[in-house]
């Protein structure tokens, strides 16, 4: 198969198609065990004409019964409404402070789940506040399925592991991400990238080849993080930042574009003007 053929097939099969493959184990056992963090590769390293595979569901392993979102915040509304133009099914909210319904699904508390066995997602954006809920033992049944939304582009030799969240019109090559990462929408994620658990990349921000993010990093919006680059766990990047240099643990890098908030100008005529004849 040529380009051209492969191109062809490619805008035939349109933007509603999903390009990527489970673990075996995952087909012949209907899912993962809680347990088994592994990563899925979302191809092998066969030829492209024979590693090709079309699933019509986002979200794998599937969730036939539905998907459980543990957390109740903002995040969670805009998880629901992507999801649902995905068509993933969200059967279930749990919140430690639970407060009435979010957008039609009724919250209720995270340790009523008591282990019980089902697919789960966390919609949690704060990293270090994610892994924490993560590790309650209410939630210690769960299965955490991966979801790509289907207007993105991903590599047939992208790893991601469980509970991973890849948002509207995102590109990953050949990149390696960690439990419970979240790409918002609009990233883009050069060769090799790797990126650690529960790190969040925020809409519109790039990843050039060959840089490593550390454990519970925060990615700002339209953020510029450089070829090579090593990020430290719990880093902070701050909005339109562009990161040159490697950051240890625990640093904060921001932009060094100021915001200045005036006053708005009017430009109708004063009071004082009209009665002094002016």
């Amino acid at each position: 198969m040529n380009f051209s053929d492969k191109l062809t097939l490619i805008t035939e099969l349109g933007s509603d198609s999903m390009i990527f493959a489970t673990d075996s184990r995952d087909r012949r056992q209907g899912g993962r065990s809680p347990t088994d963090h592994r990563p899925v590769k979302a191809h092998s390293n066969r030829p492209v004409e024979s590693q090709v595979s079309i699933h019509r569901d986002p979200l794998f392993p599937p969730a036939p019964e539905g998907i459980l979102l543990v957390g109740a915040g903002r995040n969670a509304r805009n998880i629901i409404c992507i999801f649902e133009t995905a068509d993933v099914r969200v059967s279930k909210l749990v919140d430690d402070q639970p407060k009435g319904e979010v957008l039609g699904h009724q919250v209720e508390l995270i340790d009523d789940i008591e282990g019980a066995n089902v697919d789960a997602f966390l919609t949690i954006a704060d990293p270090v506040q994610a892994q924490l809920v993560r590790e309650r033992p209410a939630l210690k049944g769960c299965t955490w399925p991966r979801f790509i939304h289907p207007s993105s582009v991903v590599s047939s030799y992208a790893k991601l592991n469980e509970g991973c969240y890849v948002g509207p019109f995102a590109i990953l090559t050949d990149v390696t991400l960690g439990r419970h990462v979240h790409l918002f929408a609009h990233n883009v994620l050069g060769a090799r990238v790797s990126v650690g658990d529960f790190t969040v990349i925020l809409p519109h921000a790039t990843v050039a080849s060959d840089a490593r993010l550390g454990k519970r990093c925060m990615i700002g919006m339209g953020a510029r993080i450089h070829a090579g680059v090593q990020i430290g766990d719990d880093c902070r990047i701050g909005v339109n930042a562009v990161v040159r240099r490697d950051m240890p643990d625990g640093t904060i890098a921001h932009s060094d574009q100021r915001v200045r908030v005036r006053r708005r100008i009017s430009f109708a005529r004063s009071s004082a003007h009209d009665d002094d004849g002016s």
